[in-house]
């Protein structure tokens, strides 16, 4: 006769394991099964393992199946990170490389108290040289570079010089290895920097606005990607954000703007600069 659920209890598979407390387990074991007529002995005998686990076993192997499979699921996240990075992980050594590319200065701000005047700058180029050492996927680096912008407008007027900045920073980069020959990286620096800025204003009659060199502190955001061509050769396309602490230049002795004796006096003029670089790396060692 078909039970509460809809299903004839003869018809229930003979491996199911009930829920059972002790009690119930004692009197299943001298229970012969319906429909199978067979005894629980009779399994063990065949099988060599009991049809009904008592409650405290049944709980210890449920512990023990979940400590296996933890562990199982652990293995295979440490055998994923490991294959992750094999190759940063064994490499080591020095390298040097040179480097070359585009900066954008654009507009800055000028400061004349009390006149604040604005300066346009056309894109330039920047090279350089870096060494460092790398070990595992970090690298840290010394970099000398050059970079120079020619000046468009000087206070809304047509101008002509440039500012250019060498500097020499200390980098700290960490690259992400994905498994493929190309890896993205990311990074940082910090280092002095020598700015000079020199302006002519023509239209104005006026043949040096200034011709100075201020030392600032520098500071670089990098990001990019590195290619390895060989082993031992490899190339990276970063795009780098360098500013600087404001600059402060003095202006040439003598100037006279619009009737106003200005000459000998210190402005301020920002400095942050976008830059797309190129550069080849040699590798020694590792």
């Amino acid at each position: 006769m078909p039970g509460p659920t809809g299903r004839d209890p003869r018809n229930v598979n003979a491996s199911v394991i009930f829920p059972a407390h002790s009690r119930d387990y004692a009197l299943l074991r001298g229970a012969r099964l319906p429909f199978w007529g067979i005894l629980p002995s009779d399994f063990q005998a065949a099988f060599g393992r009991p049809l009904f686990l008592r409650p405290a076993t049944r709980y210890k192997a449920a512990v023990e199946g979940g400590t296996v499979t933890r562990s199982i699921f652990a293995a295979i996240i440490l055998a994923a990170i490991a294959a992750a990075s094999p190759a940063w992980a064994q490499k080591s050594g020095w390298y040097l490389g040179g480097e070359g590319g585009w900066t954008a200065l654009g507009n800055q701000e000028g400061h004349l108290p009390p006149r604040v005047f604005p300066q346009t700058f056309d894109n330039g180029y920047a090279l350089g040289v870096r060494a460092g050492y790398r070990f595992g996927p970090w690298r840290v680096e010394e970099e000398f570079r050059h970079q120079s912008n020619s000046l468009n407008h000087f206070a809304r007027h047509p101008a002509e010089g440039e500012r250019t900045a060498d500097m020499l920073m200390t980098n700290a980069i960490y690259d992400l290895d994905i498994g493929l020959p190309v890896s993205p990286h990311l990074g940082a620096g910090i280092g002095l920097v020598a700015l000079h800025d020199e302006a002519q204003v023509a239209v104005l009659g006026i043949p040096s606005v200034d011709d100075d060199t201020e030392w600032a502190f520098g500071y670089q955001g990098i990001a990019g990607l590195s290619y390895e061509i060989a082993p031992e050769v490899s190339a990276d396309l970063d795009y780098r954000y360098m500013a600087t602490t404001t600059p402060r230049f003095t202006t040439a002795p003598g100037l006279i703007v619009d009737g106003v004796f200005t000459g000998g006096k210190r402005f301020a003029s920002a400095y942050g600069i976008q830059q797309v670089l190129l550069s080849l790396t040699w590798h020694f060692g590792g």
